[in-house]
């Protein structure tokens, strides 16, 4: 079957001296791997210069549902980024959601409402100039929804905590650890309604932006069990602590 998507570039890697492997979440078929060759060749160079991470791209394939790895015939670049490429916080950035996504979003899915929704999160990144730091922290709560794990309700006198494991605002704390109490769950609360145009107006500290990071990212981690270790996290702590 001949396929014509846009994709988003998620991930590549060296799979042999003449091949690189490249995970693409295309909007019509999901998350599928391809085969890029590593060679000199112009043709095979220019394929291999546009499967970047965060890149967005169109392809051509033949899609073969009993093959793993697909092999791309065509790509070629949506929309050119600029300050995603250029800027080296937001190329951080993007190597720490392309790792989130990469672990979060398995090989069969299809869902046409969440790739639009990270498709167009990307090409806001790449314009906006302030806010900068707070877009992964809005993008990863936004993305929840589409993951299946939302959090639910809202901070407010009768729900003061946040139960991590049940995803809810709850009006008792619970008796495990995975619980938000009321200065945390407040500013998730908040967080949950602010929208992209907001990304300005969100003042944290340091220490604020660096607590409520780490615990989104272990509300994924309890919520999905293949994640693990978010290897770019501590970089990604380095860059905004600076």
């Amino acid at each position: 079957m001949n396929v014509k998507t846009e994709g988003i570039v998620l991930h590549q890697f060296k799979y042999s001296d003449t091949q690189n492997i490249v995970h693409i979440l295309t909007r019509e078929l999901g998350k599928k791997s391809f085969a890029v060759r590593r060679s000199k060749n112009k043709r095979s160079s220019r394929k291999g210069s546009l499967t970047q991470a965060f890149y967005l791209v169109e392809l051509e394939f033949f899609y073969n549902s009993k093959k793993d790895i697909q092999n791309i015939s065509e790509v070629r670049l949506s929309i050119p980024l600029q300050s995603v490429i250029n800027s080296f916080v937001k190329r951080t950035v993007s190597l720490f959601l392309v790792e989130i996504l990469n672990k979060a979003i398995r090989e069969e899915e299809k869902n046409y409402e969440m790739f639009d929704f990270i498709y167009n999160s990307i090409r806001l990144f790449d314009r906006v100039d302030k806010g900068v730091a707070n877009f992964h922290i809005l993008f990863l709560l936004k993305l929840s929804r589409f993951l299946g794990f939302a959090p639910n309700g809202v901070f407010d006198k009768d729900n003061p905590f946040f139960d991590m494991l049940n995803g809810s605002f709850v009006s008792t704390e619970p008796l495990h650890a995975y619980t938000l109490k009321k200065n945390q769950a407040n500013l998730l609360s908040s967080l949950l309604t602010t929208n992209y145009d907001g990304l300005e107006s969100i003042v944290l500290s340091g220490k604020e932006r660096y607590e409520i990071l780490n615990i989104i990212v272990q509300y994924y981690q309890l919520h999905i069990d293949s994640l693990g270790d978010i290897k770019s996290l501590d970089v990604l702590h380095d860059v905004f602590n600076d």
